[in-house]
């Protein structure tokens, strides 16, 4: 393999490890305090990108200051849906939270059918050069707004969750409810940030990935598997398991889909799951 093809790989596998890291996180946050899987984690990535599609390049809002318009909308919308939706059962079983989520894929993706169509659409690239050129290899400069988002926004949850009154009761609720609720901690509001925090990686990840590909209103689930699979690769429990897991996994779909063929594309993930499911259960990032 030339050097030049090796760089087009690893640039190509860690921008979509940062797709997929960034949605799994979401995952993470959400699961670490509710145990809780948000199916439709993907989904806000979809409505993200179709939202900042509107502001952008229908509505010729300014790309900077309709990104902070968008992460807010998909964070009201979560927040609407919690509240409409999952807070009355809060006090039901694992399963019937998990179908409530599995009702907000449904909401976004009839509404997104609804307002923008089935055709397929694609976000405008963010300012600078369509191509970089590394060593004879050509690269999206979108691939370095992409894996810029991944790490500013893994590091701004790291203060968050270490530098801040809040995001320490939201680690505390994540380690221990009954304990968190001893000193007065309102775990339900710890819960309700934790989804908006998700929404946030939800919404960062569809801005910046937006123009990468098309968008159709039903691409979320496959962004849905993509994110869980780095997540539980990199150890669900664990805030950084998802972003080494989507790492690994754009890794392994880069290289299988360039040295040996496209068809593995999708089925490397499935089989990473499936391997660190029988071999190491608690991720790569778990404890024992």
């Amino acid at each position: 393999m030339s050097s030049s093809l090796f760089i087009q790989y690893l640039f190509s596998a860690l921008t979509s490890g940062g797709i997929y890291a960034m949605v799994g996180i979401g995952f993470v946050i959400v699961y670490r305090i509710s145990k809780i899987l948000n199916i439709a984690q993907g989904h806000l990535y979809v409505l993200s990108a179709f939202l900042a599609m509107t502001m952008i390049d229908s509505w010729e809002v300014s790309r900077w200051f309709s990104i902070p318009l968008v992460v807010a909308a998909v964070c009201t919308i979560m927040v609407i849906l919690h509240r409409l939706t999952m807070h009355p059962i809060r006090n039901k079983d694992m399963l019937s939270k998990l179908l409530m989520t599995v009702g907000w894929v449904f909401i976004i993706e009839g509404s997104l059918e609804w307002i923008y169509g089935p055709t397929p659409r694609s976000l405008s690239a963010f300012p600078g050069p369509k191509v970089l050129n590394f060593q004879d290899a050509a690269i999206s400069f979108q691939s370095i707004w992409v894996l810029g988002a991944a790490i500013v926004s893994s590091i701004l949850l790291y203060v968050f969750l270490t530098r801040t009154t809040i995001g320490r009761a939201m680690e505390a609720c994540s380690e221990n409810e009954t304990g968190s609720k001893l000193v007065g901690i309102h775990v339900e509001k710890m819960l309700i940030l934790a989804f908006i925090v998700c929404a946030m990686f939800g919404a960062v990840a569809g801005i910046v990935g937006g123009p990468l590909s098309y968008v159709t209103y039903a691409a979320g689930m496959g962004l849905t598997i993509k994110g869980l699979t780095a997540a539980i690769v990199g150890g669900i429990n664990h805030i950084y398991g998802a972003l080494v897991g989507g790492v690994v996994l754009g890794l392994l779909e880069a290289f299988s889909a360039g040295l040996i063929s496209t068809l593995f594309y999708e089925l490397v993930s499935i089989l990473a799951l499936l391997i660190i499911l029988v071999a190491r259960p608690q991720g790569i990032l778990g404890g024992r």
